[in-house]
């Protein structure tokens, strides 16, 4: 889960922070799931999508990504 949803979300942020102009969008892919219900049985997939929401709010407050820049998770 790590290598499929966390490394890949990682490198663009690192990437956005570089090369994103303004007026730019970054938009990553999460789950409402492990929001809405404990997920006792697939623990490595909550903590991977967490981990990318966490990133999305991260990177929104980020000062080195223009302000005309929107930086979006969405919740399928």
């Amino acid at each position: 889960m790590q290598k499929l949803n966390v490394e890949p979300s990682l490198m663009a942020g690192h990437l956005a922070t570089k090369y994103l102009g303004q007026n730019g969008m970054l938009l990553f892919t999460g789950a409402s799931l492990p929001f809405e219900n404990p997920t006792p049985n697939s623990l490595a997939y909550s903590l991977a999508k967490t981990s990318v929401h966490y990133l999305v709010m991260s990177l929104s407050l980020r000062e080195d990504i223009t302000i005309d820049s929107d930086v979006i998770g969405i919740l399928p």
